[in-house]
Formats: C-alpha cells, sequence, structure tokens
C-alpha cells in the first residue's frame, strides 16, 4: 500500500495561530496520518524567519524518516524571499520536475505558479505525483487547468494529481479533468459526503483535490480527511484540512 497526503498549510499565515505552534499541529497531523509522501502547498522560504530554511524543511526537522525533501519556488519578491510548493517523503524521489505555468496579467491573482512532480521507483514500476496549486481567479484557474492536463496526460503509468483548486466541483474548470478520465478520489468513495476541506473553522467549501488516472483509479482503496486537529486554544494547522489516499501499489 502507498499513502499519499495533500495539504495546504497556509504559508506563514498567523489567522489560525502562530507558525511555531501550526508547525506542531502539521507535525502531529502528518504523524496520525502516517502517509508515505506528502504534497504541500502554500509553502514559504524567508530569510529573516526560521535561518531562512524553507517550511518544508522545518516540517522535517520535526519528522527525520521524511528524509527526501524537495521544495520548488514558484514566485520571489525583492528580497529574496520565495513561495512555492513541496515534497517529503519517506520513499526515495528518483526523480523531480516542475511545470511553470503562466501568468496572466492584471488579475487580482498575482501568484506566480508550478506543478510540481516527483517520480516514485515501486515494485509495480514508476509512480507519478503531481501537485498542483491553482488560482483562485477563474481566468487564471482556467489557464492553469489547460496548461496542466496536457503535461500530466503525457505520463504513462500510475499517475495521482493533488493539490489546492481552489475551485469547487460543480465548475466547469474541474469538469475538464474528468472529461480527459481523471478521477475524482472523493467522489468516487466517498459520494455521500461533501468532503469540505476549507476553511478549517468553517468548513463551507471542497477545493482540495485527488485526481486518478485511468490506470491507477481502479487501485484506490480509500480517502479520507486528515489534518483536522487543533489544540484547547482552538489553533489549528492551516486555513485548509488535507486529504490521505491509500493505492494499492
Amino acid at each position: 500500500m502507498l499513502k499519499v497526503m495533500t495539504f495546504n498549510i497556509n504559508s506563514y499565515s498567523t489567522k489560525h495561530g502562530p507558525w511555531s505552534t501550526r508547525k506542531i499541529l502539521i507535525r502531529n497531523a502528518i504523524q496520525d496520518a502516517s502517509p508515505d509522501i506528502i504534497a504541500l502547498q502554500a509553502v514559504r522560504k524567508e530569510f529573516g524567519v526560521n535561518n531562512g530554511a524553507d517550511q518544508a524543511t522545518q516540517i522535517a526537522e520535526l519528522l527525520p524518516e521524511y528524509r527526501y525533501i524537495i521544495f520548488q519556488p514558484a514566485m520571489h519578491d525583492e528580497n529574496g524571499n520565495s513561495g512555492g510548493s513541496a515534497f517529503l517523503s519517506r520513499l526515495n524521489i528518483i526523480e523531480a520536475s516542475c511545470l511553470k505555468l503562466t501568468l496572466r496579467p492584471g488579475l487580482e491573482d498575482v501568484n506566480q505558479r508550478v506543478v510540481l512532480t516527483s517520480v516514485l521507483n515501486l515494485k509495480t514500476g514508476p509512480f507519478y505525483l503531481f501537485n498542483a496549486h491553482f488560482s483562485w481567479v477563474y481566468q487564471q484557474a482556467s489557464d492553469n487547468v489547460h496548461e496542466t492536463l496536457p503535461y500530466i496526460n503525457s505520463f504513462t503509468g500510475y499517475a495521482l494529481l493533488v493539490g489546492d483548486f481552489n475551485t469547487t466541483p460543480d465548475t466547469d474548470i474541474i469538469n475538464r479533468f474528468r472529461k480527459e478520465g481523471w478521477a475524482d478520489t472523493w467522489a468516487e468513495l466517498c459520494p455521500q459526503d461533501n468532503g469540505y476541506t476549507f476553511e478549517s473553522d468553517h468548513l463551507t467549501k471542497r477545493i482540495d483535490y485527488a485526481w486518478a488516472n485511468d490506470s491507477l483509479k481502479q487501485r484506490i482503496t480509500a480517502v479520507e480527511i486528515v489534518a483536522n486537529n487543533y489544540d484547547t486554544g482552538g489553533k489549528r494547522p492551516s486555513d485548509h484540512i488535507g486529504l490521505l489516499v491509500t493505492l494499492a501499489v
């Protein structure tokens, strides 16, 4: 079995608690879920915080079994700080790459974005994990998906696309994945549950997903909500909660 977790960690936002507290809650959530590999979105690296270590590396310092760390900046500011996506893995990531998504000018969302890819070498062959974080602005999200689909469809073998899509299941943007043969694992396995993942203190939307390609979709054995733990002071790991997918590979 292979367990994959996806989680938007909300950068250094303090709405649900300071990073020093949230980092521990994230560590606890990962330990409880016990995934083999974790796809993180909204990961920051700031030179003035925690000796300039990116947030994925900081989490890994609390979880030494996750020896493989990949942080991919998508955007940089004038001070050299950056934000992007990351993987933490117990298993050897034999290859990593990213697709840089174009940024449409003049929209509210000015964040550069990427789709980060890792490859695991399993007994059944290569396993491709795509980590996406799409825009909340319709036009930009549409562009993101238009560029992502041919990219992820170009890989042969088992493939799973996870991440924060910032879009609810009833939109034409999400329907594009279904039309291309990708299976929404939550809708397939938990059709009677809303699967809300945002916002963590008042859940009203499902915007975080795990999609399996045609080769993989028959091997999904479970999908569940994770990282919804919080301490007695009402602090939470993030503004999102996570998903954990279990695969028979």
